[in-house]
């Protein structure tokens, strides 16, 4: 039996340094890739498959604060092309490029949770070993 990932790490590599993120809560990652069952006549069911090309997007959750380890809005503004990192702890490591802000939202609750969901598109995803 394998071990279960119980840890994730995240790495930004940008015009403000290289460093390891420590205030995101969540991410959830989209790749926008797909395989398509084609058809062909005469041919019953399926005929072959087609892979189309994508690159996806990644949501952050992070926690605002007064100073931020990242600014996102300024990174969207300034339009930067950045890269991302996630490592799992006994796990792979995946570094996706040619990353850009898309969107930056914030959300404040009553019970004092203030976070900004930031939006990020990246263009290619590759496996990277392990540190």
């Amino acid at each position: 039996m394998s071990t279960l990932t119980s840890q994730s790490m995240f790495y930004i590599d940008f015009s403000g340094g290289n460093f390891q993120l420590k205030r995101v809560d969540t991410l959830d990652e989209d790749d926008d890739s797909t395989t398509e069952v084609k058809t062909a006549v005469g041919v019953t069911g399926g005929a072959g498959n087609i892979d189309k090309e994508g690159g996806g997007s990644l949501k952050l959750e992070v926690f605002r604060e007064s100073v931020p380890e990242v600014d996102w809005r300024l990174l969207k503004i300034s339009k930067e092309y950045f890269s991302f990192s996630i490592q799992d702890v006994n796990g792979p490591r995946w570094k996706y490029l040619g990353c850009r802000v898309s969107k930056v939202t914030r959300k404040d609750d009553s019970q004092g949770k203030h976070m900004d969901t930031v939006d990020i598109t990246w263009q290619r995803r590759v496996p990277q070993v392990a540190a």
